[in-house]
């Protein structure tokens, strides 16, 4: 038996479509998580907790937390699981967009200052393991207030958008680019 809330959260209709099992619905990446975490809850004969991801069946991925526990009959073997499952999209999507603006500008969409001083230590570290030179590259658009004076933000923006965007196209996938104030 399945509560409506399974059926919503699965993207399903109660008495059109029959329950089917749980992992078929599990997100290719979070596959080998979910059965570790099942394993070991068996194994250790302990509840389990975990948030993962679900494919629902119109192809929507959605976030859950996932609680519960395994019941065993006298020789031991798993004869069912109870637990609980809860929606967590939302708090997944807000949590995702907060560490976004936590690392990234949200003018240029660039790796903001403290990002790029974590990717400037890694470098350093990886130039002192492997006897490689690094190299930082520091840019500032001169009399770029006299735009924003006589032009406008909006001007100045778009000007420091297209700056980024020419960076960006100008630099390997592996280099950083990043806005560390305001030019």
């Amino acid at each position: 038996f399945w509560p409506d809330e399974i059926y919503s959260i699965f993207g399903l209709t109660q008495g059109v479509d029959a329950p089917e099992l749980f992992a078929r619905f599990d997100h290719p990446d979070d596959t080998k998580a979910i059965r570790r975490a099942f394993e070991e809850s068996k194994r250790l004969r302990e509840p389990f907790a975990l948030d993962h991801r679900i494919v629902r069946r119109d192809g929507s991925v959605r976030w859950v937390q996932e609680r519960g526990e395994f019941y065993f009959d006298l020789a031991g073997k798993p004869v069912r699981s109870v637990g609980t499952m809860l929606d967590i999209t939302e708090r997944k999507e807000a949590e995702a967009q907060l560490a976004r603006h936590a690392h990234y500008d949200s003018l240029t969409e660039l790796p903001n200052r403290m990002l790029m001083t974590d990717r400037l230590n890694q470098a350093i570290a990886f130039s002192d393991r492997h006897k490689r030179p690094v190299a930082v590259l520091f840019l500032d658009l001169d009399r770029f207030k006299n735009v924003n004076d006589t032009l406008g933000h909006s001007t100045g923006d778009a000007l420091l958008k297209a700056v980024a965007g020419r960076l960006r196209r100008s630099v390997r996938a592996v280099d950083c680019v990043a806005r560390l104030g305001g030019d």
